[in-house]
């Protein structure tokens, strides 16, 4: 799940053609075929690049799903409860922090009786 990829499912004529021709620029993971529906992976970043070939192929796009960390984070931080939770222990933690804990020893101001112990 650290690696980022996304899934595209596509609709078309060709599709071995086109899927060829983009996979001799950007690598293409987890090819799957099923009836005249293909789904393939590839990584984040080349994304934009897909959608623009596609589009001018005229190949229909079923769907596009983002798989990885950084979505998983983007999911999290769209989370507000885990944001509200996370921002209450922060505060409870800074508001403890500027508590002064006193340790008070009480005893005799000469420490013979200290050290006959010791």
């Amino acid at each position: 799940m650290i690696k980022n990829r996304t899934s595209i499912k596509i609709k078309g004529l060709n599709q071995e053609r086109i899927v060829n021709t983009i996979s001799k620029n950007i690598t293409i993971f987890n090819f799957k075929r099923e009836g005249d529906i293909s789904e393939f992976e590839i990584e984040f970043r080349n994304r934009k690049k897909i959608k623009k070939v596609l589009s001018q192929e005229k190949i229909e796009i079923l769907s596009i799903t983002q798989n990885g960390f950084w979505e998983d984070a983007r999911k999290m931080l769209t989370s507000f409860g885990i944001m509200i939770g996370l921002i209450l222990s922060i505060c409870v933690y800074i508001i403890q922090y500027f508590f002064i804990w006193r340790i008070e020893i009480n005893g005799i101001e000469n420490g013979s009786q200290i050290t006959k112990y010791v």
